[in-house]
C-alpha cells in the first residue's frame, strides 16, 4: 500500500513539472515571436530609409508637433572619422 502512495506522489510531481515546462516553453516562444516581429519591422524601416549595411547612422530632428516624425534626415554610411559625424550633427542643429 505504501508503495502505491509513493508512486502516485511521484506521478503527480512529474505531471506538475511537465505543466511548468509547457508553460515556460509557451512564454518563451511568445517572447521569441515578439522579438522576431521587432527585428522584421526594424529591417523594413531600415530598408525604407536606405540603410544597406552596418554601421549606419541616421541623423535628424524630431518634429515638435509630432514626435513620431523626424525631419532633415541625413545618413552616415560606414565607420567614418569623427569629423564626418560632427559635420552632420552641426547641420542638423542648424535646421
Amino acid at each position: 500500500m505504501l508503495g502505491w502512495r509513493r508512486l502516485s506522489g511521484n506521478i503527480l510531481l512529474i505531471v506538475v513539472l511537465l505543466v511548468v515546462c509547457v508553460i515556460f516553453t509557451m512564454n518563451h516562444n511568445q517572447k521569441l515571436i515578439r522579438i522576431q516581429k521587432a527585428v522584421i519591422n526594424n529591417m523594413a524601416l531600415a530598408n525604407k530609409l536606405g540603410v544597406t549595411g552596418v554601421p549606419g547612422f541616421i541623423i535628424g530632428t524630431v518634429d515638435r508637433n509630432d514626435p513620431r516624425k523626424i525631419t532633415g534626415i541625413s545618413m552616415i554610411r560606414g565607420a567614418l572619422p569623427l569629423g564626418n559625424f560632427q559635420k552632420e550633427l552641426d547641420a542638423a542643429l542648424l535646421r
